[in-house]
């Protein structure tokens, strides 16, 4: 616990931009910096305060096309990712830049499948080989919602994935969902070892990014927060290339790899008690025990009723 405080109060001392990697001693000096350097329109020298805001000025307004940030470094030059100041960095990237890498991925083996979803892709190699960015698998029912998994190949390169197998959780059929939802889970992803027959358990457990508050914690550093604006999570170096292509690792099997995952909704159900103490009753019982009353929640999820104590 007090290794997971050091890492918060580092993060939160240490603001850095997305685009450069310069760093600042708070997040409004950072923000300038970004509508100066990297958001400023090259026709005008208007700033706006978004990378895909400025896309859209210089489209509409100029009407030219730009599909890189001014100034950027080889990688992060993407428009499509929305970022201001600290909000919105992908979280690898976060953990990459604070060193928190190879301690915030956990990595188990287990005997036993995951009990939520297999996903097994044949012709790996051809896969591989072709331009498709990313394969999203059938949905399955978890804790009340649908999911899918995203798979992408040769890396999601957004989220520094290349030379990697990148593997996403998303949620899907949200139009049905109540405005402003939002969904707290804890995930696991897997993928089968054929020669030992086992599998490699692989758990993100760095800071969350919430879009709230980039040194967002969640208390066991292993939740994650699904909403309008984040609908997907995942690891972007979930696997690298040249551990799934050797044979001596066993993920890959006549040219068949086993994905997986375990997803646990966390919620509240409504359940409890509440303990009453009675001093000096009259029948000589010392404490009364009433069930909570249940009540679905409406619109969001129901929180949960505090305990009380009496005399």
């Amino acid at each position: 616990m007090e290794k997971e405080k050091e890492k918060k109060k580092k993060r939160a001392a240490k603001v850095f931009c997305y685009y450069c990697e310069r760093q600042f001693e708070n997040e409004k000096i950072l923000v300038q910096h970004q509508e100066a350097k990297h958001f400023k329109c090259h026709v005008c020298n208007q700033k706006l305060s978004t990378a895909s805001g400025m896309a859209i000025h210089v489209l509409q307004v100029h009407e030219e096309a730009v599909s890189k940030v001014p100034n950027a470094i080889p990688g992060r030059e993407s428009t499509e990712i929305e970022i201001f100041g600290m909000q919105g960095i992908p979280d690898d990237i976060l953990a990459a830049h604070y060193g928190e890498g190879e301690q915030a991925i956990s990595r188990t083996l287990r005997s036993f499948p995951p009990a939520d979803y297999l996903f097994k892709v044949e012709s790996v190699s051809v896969l591989l080989n072709t331009r498709i960015e990313k394969y999203e698998s059938g949905s399955f029912e978890v804790g009340g919602y649908k999911w899918r998994l995203c798979l992408y190949p040769n890396g999601k390169n957004k989220s520094e994935g290349k030379g990697h197998v990148s593997l996403y959780l998303e949620i899907s059929d949200t139009e049905n969902l109540p405005l402003g939802w939002e969904v707290t889970v804890n995930f696991k992803f897997f993928v089968f070892n054929h020669i030992h027959e086992n599998y490699l358990t692989v758990q993100d457990r760095r800071y969350t990014n919430d879009m709230h508050s980039s040194t967002y914690l969640d208390a066991d550093s292993k939740a994650r927060h699904f909403n309008v604006i984040n609908t997907q999570c995942g690891i972007a170096q979930f696997l690298s290339l040249y551990e799934l292509k050797d044979p001596c690792n066993g993920y890959l099997m006549d040219d068949c790899c086993i994905f997986g995952a375990e997803v646990f909704v966390i919620k509240y159900s409504g359940k409890g008690e509440c303990l009453s103490v009675i001093k000096d009753p009259a029948d000589g019982s010392q404490m009364e025990v009433d069930p909570i009353p249940q009540r679905k929640p409406e619109g969001k999820e129901q929180k949960p009723v505090p305990l009380s104590r009496a005399g």
